[in-house]
């Protein structure tokens, strides 16, 4: 979906706007394919966390497809073009606090799951006060460009030496001509701003560029 057509459109309700889909919000084969397999995988990527708290796989498929439905409703119930993710950085430092405590071995316990909510309703406290006071956009100003590059480039270095150090076998060993020239391709289409242009005034080249992280999926 692509909300081109007018910054105005759809119905206002309050300080918002709900878009409805085909409507409101322009159809894109292209990144709607892109969207759904990004989709598919990134968020059925939180199943094995839940499963080692010890939810079934079908319980723990199921709170994948309820956190897609809350995430993705975002740009069509309040009108921004965006939709929240995953605090991906948190990550390891929660799954790091199960392991401490010792629940992140498959077996269900209930206060696994009181400790996930009660960090669930701290984390949206804070989010909510950092938003309606304006607090949020000053610490980000605040913090240096430097460190915001390091904390980014920090991240991309810590998955490199993770694909092609750690876990070289397991992502590129068995098929490395095939990974290293869709991770050729993609850089490509991501990054050259030649490739870009050219793509503007070609159709076959543009649909490339809009699949490049479904080729890196695939």
């Amino acid at each position: 979906m692509n909300n081109e057509l007018s910054k105005q459109s759809g119905i206002k309700w309050g300080p918002f706007t709900l878009r409805i889909p085909f409507i409101h919000m322009k159809f894109l084969t292209g990144e709607f394919l892109q969207g759904l397999i990004i989709a598919g995988a990134t968020a059925l990527a939180g199943a094995p966390v839940v499963m080692a708290l010890g939810l079934s796989f079908e319980q723990a498929v199921a709170c994948c497809f309820i956190a897609s439905i809350l995430i993705t409703s975002g740009p069509i119930i309040f009108g921004e073009p965006l939709a929240p993710g995953w605090v991906t950085p948190a990550l390891p430092l929660v799954i790091a606090f199960f392991i401490s405590k010792g629940y992140f071995d498959g077996v269900y316990r209930e206060e696994a799951f009181h400790y996930m909510a009660a960090m669930c309703i701290e984390f949206t406290i804070i989010i909510l006060f950092l938003g309606l006071t304006g607090l949020g956009r000053v610490i980000v100003e605040k913090i240096p460009n430097a460190l915001k590059s390091g904390i980014i480039l920090g991240a991309a270095l810590a998955a490199f030496y993770q694909i092609f150090f750690s876990d070289f076998e397991r992502y590129i060993g068995e098929t490395p001509v095939a990974m290293l020239t869709i991770l050729i391709i993609c850089t490509i289409t991501t990054f050259s701003e030649p490739y870009k242009r050219i793509a503007e005034s070609n159709k076959i080249l543009k649909i490339i560029g809009s699949l490049d992280y479904c080729l890196v999926l695939f």
